[in-house]
């Protein structure tokens, strides 16, 4: 009787008990820097270097799940291109003036092609 009685207590726990289950997606994107450019060119130059890296277009997503018995978390990051275009303005503006002249944008090219992760045309 005892037995019957632990087996339906257990039985009855396992129907009880739930499941913890967590599912969260945060959006990671810093604020784009404020650049202008001295000519059109300068701006043409800047922007179609740019668009030649993968990385410049894509949301980059990383995924971590934790599965255990009774719980189960997932979270999801997402990070825009705003990071790349940061990075690539302060390699752009050597002299930190926050304006792109038309030298420091050919300068631009030329460093891009020697990191050599630029996209096949």
């Amino acid at each position: 009787m005892q037995k019957l009685f632990a087996t339906c207590a257990l039985a009855i726990s396992a129907a009880l008990s739930g499941c913890i289950s967590t599912s969260s997606t945060k959006y990671n994107d810093v604020e784009r820097s404020t650049v202008s450019f001295e000519t059109e060119k300068a701006g043409r130059t800047f922007y179609e270097t740019l668009s030649q890296f993968p990385e410049a277009q894509t949301r980059q997503t990383e995924s971590t799940s934790v599965n255990l018995i009774v719980l189960n978390l997932h979270q999801k990051t997402i990070s825009g291109p705003n990071r790349f275009f940061n990075q690539a303005i302060e390699l752009c503006d050597t002299n930190k003036d926050k304006v792109i002249s038309e030298t420091e944008a050919d300068i631009f090219v030329v460093s891009s092609k020697a990191l050599g992760t630029k996209k096949s045309t």
